[in-house]
């Protein structure tokens, strides 16, 4: 295999790859291009081709193929495709954010008192994650295949974003638990995790039904039925299908 301009290629995976980035905290000046409609476009794209074959089944000439542009405007636009992986990861975590900054919005942490009222903060917290990747199918292929990486450059920075915003929800829960109206005994970070596994995993294979394996996770009726199983999950894990006198 050839590697092209910036690309060199493991012989141990036969898979490209490339030289380390330094991750940074300060705001790239990349990342002020992605606003224009260029760069957007090819952010857009590579989403999809990284969601459909991974980080490294995709080459720089794939996404300029998907653009219309050559590799060169890519390279000028968004630097290297590790550096375009990071732009993707940034805006996902953007747009993750705005859901949990809404949700906190919506319903302060400081206003929940009863086992009813914390059964409607994950109930319509839940729904939003649901309707985020009915409107982009992709992001859970795409979120698979970045689990499947072996930790990289980008590794630190994914963690710090992330750990931001798994943090508002282990506080919600923990605070539950401090008022007596979650029961659950472990790690909420443990149970937050199963519960990205059950809905990607849901939207990647698929529904079963009696005559089929895999069928189509966007129809509506598996749709209500896999939100209705998530929730009584939740609930049971959390201890709020028994409702008490203290609450």
């Amino acid at each position: 295999m050839r590697a092209t301009a910036g690309e060199t290629y493991s012989l141990a995976l036969n898979q490209p790859t490339e030289a380390p980035i330094i991750v940074r905290r300060e705001r790239s000046p990349i990342i002020s291009l992605v606003e224009s409609s260029g760069a957007e476009k090819i952010v857009e794209k590579a989403t999809r081709l990284f969601a459909e074959h991974g980080y490294h089944g995709v080459t720089t000439r794939q996404i300029a193929l998907a653009t219309g542009l050559n590799v060169a405007t890519i390279y000028r636009h968004v630097g290297t495709k590790r550096e375009l992986y990071r732009l993707v990861v940034e805006r996902l975590y953007r747009e993750d954010r705005a859901i949990i900054e809404a949700w906190l919005a919506r319903f302060p942490v400081t206003s929940i008192e009863s086992l009813e009222g914390t059964r409607e903060v994950i109930t319509r917290l839940t729904e939003r994650i649901f309707q985020r990747i009915e409107e982009q199918p992709i992001l859970p292929r795409l979120h698979l295949h970045r689990w499947f990486d072996p930790p990289d450059a980008l590794t630190p920075l994914e963690s710090e974003l992330y750990l931001k915003l798994y943090r508002p929800m282990v506080e919600f829960l923990e605070r539950m638990r401090q008022r007596g109206i979650v029961t659950y005994r472990g790690d909420f970070r443990d149970l937050l995790r199963s519960f990205d596994w059950i809905v990607v995993g849901y939207f990647v294979a698929g529904p079963m039904s009696a005559k089929q394996f895999r069928t189509d996770p966007l129809n509506p009726e598996s749709l209500a039925r896999i939100k209705a199983f998530v929730l009584d999950y939740l609930f049971q894990m959390l201890g709020l299908n028994q409702d008490n006198s203290n609450h």
